[in-house]
């Protein structure tokens, strides 16, 4: 394969994962949410009691994305705020978010099954070259 039909096929890649991102998925808790809701419910389940400070941090985005990100899970009934002995807001998953987050894990498990597969017969010199490769692609959408 060309580099010119690699590189065709990387934005391609890039251009299908923005698009299906934008696209809400609708859980089997009848919960249709959008990527950066499922993602914040991910990291509030594996991360139980975190602060909206600590989960801006992870997900590099300011508080008030997360505190419209919260409040909106909130409203749906798949995050809860608590108090904590010294005042902080914890965030917590409900029973809801919780069948939510192992959902979109096992989704996510799935995909790494399956790419996995196919990883385990590659040499390490060439997953060392699809590592570089893949640091040049990210240091040049930076640029962008």
């Amino acid at each position: 394969m060309n580099s010119s039909i690699f590189f065709e096929r990387a934005f391609r890649l890039i251009n299908l994962y923005n698009s299906k991102t934008k696209q809400p998925r609708t859980y089997s808790t009848g919960h249709t949410l959008y990527s950066a809701e499922v993602h914040t419910i991910e990291i509030i389940g594996s991360r139980e009691g975190i602060t909206a400070t600590e989960l801006s941090k992870i997900l590099c985005v300011t508080k008030g994305a997360v505190s419209q990100t919260v409040s909106k899970l909130t409203e749906k009934d798949l995050v809860t705020k608590r108090l904590d002995h010294s005042g902080k807001i914890l965030l917590c998953l409900t029973e809801s978010g919780v069948c939510v987050c192992e959902e979109h894990h096992r989704l996510h498990e799935n995909m790494l099954s399956r790419l996995s597969e196919l990883t385990a017969e590659l040499s390490p010199e060439a997953i060392e070259l699809f590592s570089k490769i893949t640091d040049a692609l990210e240091d040049e959408l930076e640029k962008i």
